[in-house]
């Protein structure tokens, strides 16, 4: 199913000068086990994946290993969208060229307000051009307001795969150069919810401290996920095709 997207398996570093060199439109999506387990049973969602203007970077030590065992060609090293949208945020704001601006939507209200908040203290510089609550809003007014505003980045916090469905089908309309879905990424930066400690994010255990913060909510997706994707992997490499 990857050889069929436009991934990005470059570092860190890369993905954020090509995030600020980005002249044409494009999404970004991350790529983990979760998102390929879901990729697998929705086609539309897939489909979406596998768009010319979309670009999947690899979100998911899980992935990265089984590019390994298959034989494709692994990305250089986990793009961790968490860590992602502070070395962007970091690197405009000493940018020479001159700062891009950001749009944040998505969460629960006051969500993304406190991540603003939170960013403007921790770099002193404040490139949000605006911010909207994923919860009670109106697709027209909200699309209307982001192409007005004009953001260089947009990130979207919906939940897979509802936050990519909702940049696809609007995406024409938004007229921002990079789009890109977050997931979850807000409740870390407003102090929602903690992130696993350095060493669990090393050891590919960051899944299981999420799971003890969020049980109910994530025991579907790490308990019964985790398996189908390592039987996926099974069976691919058993039948010599990539992931």
């Amino acid at each position: 199913m990857l050889e069929r997207m436009r991934l990005f398996t470059g570092a860190m570093d890369d993905l954020v000068q090509s995030l600020h060199d980005t002249v044409e439109p494009q999404m970004y999506f991350g790529m983990n086990p979760d998102c390929y387990n879901k990729a697998l049973h929705d086609e539309e969602y897939r489909e979406i994946l596998e768009q010319p203007n979309s670009v999947v970077y690899i979100d998911g030590n899980g992935i990265i290993i089984a590019q390994h065992i298959l034989g494709g060609v692994p990305a250089q090293e986990r793009v961790c969208t968490t860590d992602l949208f502070p070395a962007l945020y970091e690197f405009e704001a000493h940018s020479a060229s001159g700062a891009k601006s950001f749009f944040l939507f998505g969460g629960t209200p006051g969500t993304v307000e406190r991540v603003r908040n939170n960013f403007i203290e921790q770099y002193g510089v404040d490139l949000f051009i605006g911010t909207n609550s994923g919860y009670d809003f109106d697709s027209n007014v909200l699309i209307s307001k982001i192409a007005n505003l004009q953001p260089d980045y947009l990130f979207v916090g919906l939940g897979c795969p509802k936050q990519e469905k909702w940049v696809a089908e609007n995406f024409s309309t938004l007229n921002v150069p990079a789009v890109l879905t977050c997931g979850g990424l807000f409740d870390y930066y407003s102090g929602n919810v903690d992130r696993a400690p350095d060493w669990m994010q090393r050891t590919s255990l960051e899944w299981f401290y999420r799971l003890l913060q969020e049980p109910k909510r994530l025991a579907r997706r790490y308990l019964l996920g985790i398996p189908q994707f390592l039987i996926h992997v099974m069976v691919n490499k058993f039948k010599g095709d990539p992931l």
